[in-house]
């Protein structure tokens, strides 16, 4: 009897741990259930970019806006919620700073139409009046005055309204059009976001003069005292126009699709993983410190098929999206991250490029006196005299130049990696440096099918050119270009000049991660958009 009990209680037991585990695993499953739908929701908050349009419209005294039709609204939780559509005969708003003292009712109205009625009663009184938006179906009217008590005396004899002085808001702006007419936006709270019922096609697009752009506008002061517009735009949206932006709509449609995932990848890598810009209202901007944007005037059918043919797709490493640098044109080999930034990153190596047989920068060639360098340094304050020479400190495995001495009469400055490049103006560090008394290499040893090294002289040879013809190497010739097996090598068929140095160069760009010519080159050799990214991103997979 004893043993029966003591069977049933283990029995007991053993249930109770069945629905323990049964319970627990009820909790995992909705817990996991929870975190895929918090990234799902993650990844659909990043449906839509803030693009700061820095390039032409940053710190302006005022922003107009070139539609039939304005629709104020604002964003809540991801979703934009309008509020009215205000209509002008002459087809233009003009958005400024509001400066000016207010006073406020202290009623809200729940629309525009209401605010709009109040105020044009005042209005017909002769105050200088205007409906303002607060937030989401919070209206109130501002009468603009120089003197606030005099003003509330005069409108407290005429209404049983009751207004109080506005608060000082440094947000605060005001949208104007058809000469008499005007919103104020108060801005405190949350911004206003503008779209509009425009149609080009089937598409909605807010013309600002300067630029046209899909999506939303919003126009805002942001802590400064002038205005700076922001386009809140769908990214695909944002690929069609970036990707022509970067890219030739012309090239093979394969290059194209490589550059849309790369473009989107990047974006997207810059909002979710490393914030680009953490202390600016925007998540990226329209210039090649992010990707270049120039909106939906210069837009292109075969480049929003590309974009329309990778929706979605992206590139991993280790199950991450990464951040997919691209550039111009390599001249040859792609570079190291860790030659061009600090960090050594396994999928930005340095890669051949030998596909890149039509670039789309050609071989460069720069002059610099010394003067011009003196100035490139004395811009960021380094005093090193008058320049009496520059010489290469090394190179990379890509043939980049690491290091580029300055000798001064009063010291010496090294330029590395970039800081050369960006200081300096130049397409790229991949260049021979020539200096005022330097002589071309004119005679070469090369190795015949047999093994024979012989000496070839520059002046007396002749090569086969792209169309089969042989011609001489010293024509008209710059640079001759010699393709390796790992690279591609320039060497410079031109003397040195006094008082100048001279840099022979190839390629356009800092070198890291997709070169867009080598791209077209492999699109042109049959691989596709996946064979292209996977190949110059080392070890990421597209997906």
């Amino acid at each position: 009897m004893i043993r029966k009990k003591h069977l049933v209680k283990e029995k007991i037991k053993k249930l109770m741990r069945k629905s323990h585990i049964m319970v627990l695993i009820s909790f995992l499953m909705i817990f996991m259930s929870i975190i895929d739908m918090s990234a799902n929701e993650k990844e659909t908050d990043f449906d839509t970019l803030r693009v700061g349009l820095v390039t032409q419209f940053k710190d302006q005294d005022n922003i107009q806006v070139f539609n039939k039709s304005i629709v104020p609204g604002f964003y809540k939780n991801g979703t934009w919620m309008p509020e009215a559509t205000i209509f002008s005969v002459g087809q233009m708003f003009t958005y400024r700073p509001s400066t000016a003292t207010y006073l406020m009712s202290d009623e809200d109205y729940k629309d525009y139409e209401k605010a709009k009625a109040m105020a044009d009663q005042l209005k017909a009184d002769g105050f200088t009046v205007y409906p303002s938006l607060l937030n989401v179906n919070t209206w109130k009217v501002y009468v603009e005055t120089v003197d606030v008590q005099m003003t509330l005396n005069q409108i407290n004899t005429v209404y049983d309204t009751n207004f109080l002085e506005a608060p000082y808001n440094k947000e605060r702006i005001i949208m104007t059009y058809d000469q008499v007419e005007g919103i104020v936006f108060d801005n405190s709270l949350d911004k206003v976001v503008i779209g509009t019922k425009d149609k080009i096609g089937d598409t909605s697009v807010l013309n600002l003069g300067k630029g046209t752009y899909r999506g939303k506008i919003e126009i805002g002061r942001y802590g400064k005292d002038k205005l700076l517009a922001v386009n809140i735009v769908d990214i695909e949206d944002y690929l069609y126009s970036v990707v022509v932006s970067e890219i030739y709509a012309s090239w093979p449609l394969e290059s194209i699709k490589a550059q849309a995932v790369a473009a989107r990848t990047f974006a997207i890598y810059y909002v979710t993983v490393a914030k680009k810009f953490p202390n600016e209202p925007y998540d990226l901007d329209d210039t090649v410190n992010s990707q270049v944007y120039k909106g939906y005037g210069v837009e292109d059918k075969r480049v929003s098929v590309a974009v329309d043919g990778t929706r979605g797709k992206m590139i991993y490493y280790d199950g991450s999206v990464i951040p997919a640098y691209f550039f111009s044109t390599s001249g040859g080999r792609t570079e190291a991250s860790e030659h061009v930034w600090s960090a050594s990153v396994p999928y930005l190596k340095s890669m051949p490029d030998l596909y890149e047989t039509e670039p789309a920068r050609a071989p460069w060639i720069k002059t610099y006196t010394p003067a011009e360098i003196e100035s490139a340094l004395m811009k960021r304050d380094i005093t090193i005299g008058t320049v009496l020479d520059l010489e290469v400190m090394g190179y990379t495995d890509a043939g980049r130049v690491l290091e580029l001495k300055v000798i001064g009469s009063g010291g010496t400055y090294i330029l590395k990696k970039e800081t050369m490049r960006q200081w300096l103006g130049m397409d790229s560090r991949k260049f021979t440096l020539i200096k005022p008394m330097g002589l071309p290499f004119l005679k070469h040893s090369v190795i015949s099918g047999k093994d024979y090294i012989g000496v070839v002289d520059y002046n007396n040879a002749y090569v086969m050119n792209g169309s089969g013809k042989s011609e001489k190497i010293l024509g008209q010739k710059q640079q001759v270009i010699v393709m390796s097996a790992y690279n591609i090598i320039n060497q410079p068929m031109i003397s040195g000049e006094t008082g100048k140095f001279i840099l022979a160069g190839v390629g356009y760009g800092h070198g890291v991660g997709m070169s867009q010519s080598g791209a077209k080159g492999m699109a042109l050799a049959g691989y596709t958009y996946k064979d292209i990214l996977e190949y110059y991103y080392k070890g990421a997979k597209v997906k």
